[in-house]
């Protein structure tokens, strides 16, 4: 009899695969901070346990590293290692929660699943492509019918608008690659409305990069796809990818263009219900367009890429550590980006971000990830199998759009865009069948079981997250109502799941000192000020706590400490200038009195 377990596993994988294609996507809990991350992160770490949980009971027989694994595995290690060495170890934690789930699904993908599979989750993929995208396109055209939370409409249930895009561009180059191997006329045209209802809410989010990068990987897939057809057999070749299209294909794609074209620059009637649920650089499709040209159109991002150089100088080999970007930017940017209230948390361009925060060891094995990346599909296009062809075609284009927008913005902290990442990355690697490093038998379930462990761990730590986040929306909420003691025992609350935002920190720290308890909010910042030295908000807590115990000469410190790293902030100057006032020595009040007066008269 034929071996049935690697049917029996390949299908479990599948079945995986479309269920987080599925739920990942739409999947949000109003109750937390960050009402999007956690629970795609919750889902997508279960299906994952569950996943490896159901090989290790059918008695998988082999798991492997598979052909991009090398440098995959390489790049997880250094991140991880770099943990160690961070300055904040917890956010580094989370951020390494994120990427090892990804990590984890790849395995998962590339070990078992088959390529015949392939069209079936991509089927999955489409069909909730268009739920998504009529929530999208029903948000711009204001016609709400679920309360769905946004910082930036039209977004669905990805809480902003640039996080649509993400997941669009990245769905969009699969749905192409499924129309072109569908073997059903309902599949194609389900591939092609998809295809056109996720272009139209593209269009909608007003996201140049994303743009900018679904554009520019279709292109150089195109190229890259005619330069591979010499090497093709002449039998097999094809004049150009949409050559030879059934009529039921063609009309497909006709529909799906006229589509596009009809609704695709309806206008807006987007109301400002958010801090910045409408961009005013960006109101319509053709504000959006022009403000390319415009003056300050890449909102301050080249200052903070300068700066990130400037920190990449300082930390060339191993960086600042795995999520500490925003510990160490404080340091560079004078004045530049931050404010008393607001302070980056990201450069903005991932690739500065490994280079700051893994050091140049991290960027080099991104790279030559990239590199086996672009072989494989290289080889991949010259198949004579028109599926192997249009599968690694996809993928390719679906992960270089992520990269090309991942120049100007965030893909590697949210979750959908990684899982989509990752799964692309194992689609590529299930191709290459056998290119593998094997472990058979017992050793194979030994490793197993260490990965559903792993797997567990980080669903534990996933929970506390939730926790964390939960009770730290609570403690927003008690600002608003001005309620100082729940605020602080949110805030409490949410520090004892981990402090894995510094805003728990602010925001108890604020209370307790709004509440005069000085000395409870100096033990706190103490307790913490070693772990981020740069932040603003906590040298200037921990000052007005100091002063009010006495320490005078420790919060003149502070507040010396904050000002040196960013001079023009006011509200730490009057701060110090009250103090010297209250200690006497005032001339050198007069003196800081009379540079905030300069400074805003």
């Amino acid at each position: 009899m034929p071996n049935v377990r690697p049917q029996e596993t390949s299908r479990l994988v599948a079945f995986g695969c479309s269920t987080l294609l599925v739920l990942v996507p739409l999947v949000y809990w109003t109750g937390l901070r960050d009402y999007a991350l956690p629970p795609k992160l919750f889902i997508l770490q279960a299906v994952v346990a569950l996943t490896f949980a159901a090989c290790l009971v059918i008695r998988a027989e082999t798991i492997s590293l598979p052909s991009l694994g090398l440098p995959a595995c390489t790049y997880v290690l250094l991140n991880s290692s770099s943990v160690l060495y961070a300055a904040d170890p917890v956010v580094g934690l989370h951020e390494l929660n994120k990427m090892l789930s990804g990590f984890l699904f790849f395995l998962l993908v590339a070990n078992w699943l088959r390529p015949h599979h392939f069209p079936h989750i991509l089927t999955v993929g489409a069909a909730c492509g268009i739920l998504t995208s009529l929530v999208g396109i029903s948000e711009w055209l204001w016609w709400r019918p679920f309360d769905i939370p946004s910082a930036g409409l039209p977004s669905a249930m990805f809480g902003y608008r640039n996080l649509a895009a993400m997941y669009l561009i990245q769905s969009i180059p699969l749905c192409i690659g499924l129309f072109a191997v569908a073997r059903s006329r309902g599949i194609a045209v389900l591939a092609a409305s998809s295809g056109a209802l996720m272009l139209v809410f593209l269009i909608y989010t007003r996201t140049r990069g994303a743009w900018a990068g679904l554009i520019g990987s279709l292109l150089i897939t195109l190229v890259i796809w005619t330069a591979t057809r010499s090497r093709r057999p002449i039998t097999s070749g094809l004049p150009h990818p949409l050559a030879r299209l059934s009529v039921a294909k063609k009309i497909s794609a006709v529909g799906a263009i006229l589509l596009v074209a009809a609704i695709g620059w309806l206008p807006s009637n987007l109301p400002k219900i958010g801090p910045q649920s409408i961009d005013e650089k960006k109101a319509s499709i053709a504000t959006a367009i022009t403000s390319v040209v415009e003056q300050g159109a890449g909102r301050g991002r080249l200052i903070l890429w300068k700066h990130t150089l400037e920190m990449v100088q300082d930390h060339t080999a191993l960086g600042v550590g795995l999520g500490n970007w925003a510990v160490y930017y404080p340091l560079y940017d004078r004045g530049d980006r931050i404010t008393f209230s607001a302070a980056p948390e990201r450069p903005h361009n991932d690739a500065l971000l490994i280079l700051s925060e893994v050091g140049l060891l991290g960027f080099i094995c991104y790279i030559w990830l990239a590199i086996l990346v672009l072989r494989a599909v290289w080889r991949h296009l010259a198949s004579s199998n028109q599926q192997t062809r249009w599968m690694a075609a996809a993928c390719f284009a679906s992960l270089l759009a992520i990269s090309g927008h991942s120049l100007f913005s965030f893909p590697r902290e949210r979750i959908l865009p990684t899982m989509l990442f990752w799964l692309s990355l194992g689609l590529l690697a299930a191709l290459d069948q056998p290119a593998r490093t094997i472990l058979k038998g017992p050793a194979a379930r030994v490793m197993l079981i260490l990965t559903l462990l792993l797997a567990l761990l980080q669903f534990r730590f996933t929970m506390r997250v939730c926790d964390f986040e939960a009770h730290l929306q609570a403690a927003r909420n008690a600002q608003l109502e001005n309620d100082m003691p729940n605020m602080s025992h949110e805030a409490a609350a949410a520090l004892d799941a981990g402090a894995f935002h510094p805003e728990a920190i602010h925001l108890k720290g604020y209370a307790l000192n709004q509440m005069g308890e000085f000395s409870e909010s100096r033990d706190l910042y103490r307790s913490t000020l070693h772990r981020r030295p740069y932040d603003i908000q906590l040298l200037n807590g921990m000052a007005i706590a100091s002063q009010n115990i006495g320490h005078h000469e420790e919060a003149l410190d502070l507040y010396g400490r904050a000002l040196e790293l960013i001079p023009n902030l006011i509200d730490v100057r009057y701060n110090k200038a009250g103090l010297y006032t209250k200690i006497g020595r005032l001339d050198e009040a007069i003196d800081v009195y009379q540079k905030i007066i300069e400074q805003r008269p």
